[in-house]
């Protein structure tokens, strides 16, 4: 089940990335700025996401300790996600009523 939760990342980050950056054209000078820090912001959390996912995993020893870090990228994960699927939500609804 982890592992389709992984997997389903790269979906939620393309489709993140295709929306703002399809939208990012269309919107008025304001939702755009916006959207560019909104797509800055999350793709730059993901970034140090993924960096600390491996720098993590180098340091783990023993399997109490690799357990909590299974736990905690879960945890810090599914809320990056959560956040990244708001973000696209924010682009399909409310950045193209922005003036």
């Amino acid at each position: 089940m982890l592992g389709l939760w992984w997997v389903s990342w790269f979906g939620i980050i393309s489709g993140f990335l295709m929306v703002g950056v399809f939208n990012f054209r269309y919107e008025s000078t304001k939702a755009s700025h916006f959207s560019l820090a909104l797509m800055t912001v999350t793709m730059g959390a993901g970034i140090v996401f993924f960096a600390a996912d491996s720098k993590i995993r180098k340091k783990i020893d023993g399997e109490k300790n690799w357990a909590a870090m299974i736990d905690l990228l879960t945890l810090t994960g599914t809320l990056l996600a959560a956040f990244t699927l708001l973000g696209i939500g924010f682009f399909i609804y409310v950045a193209p009523h922005l003036r």
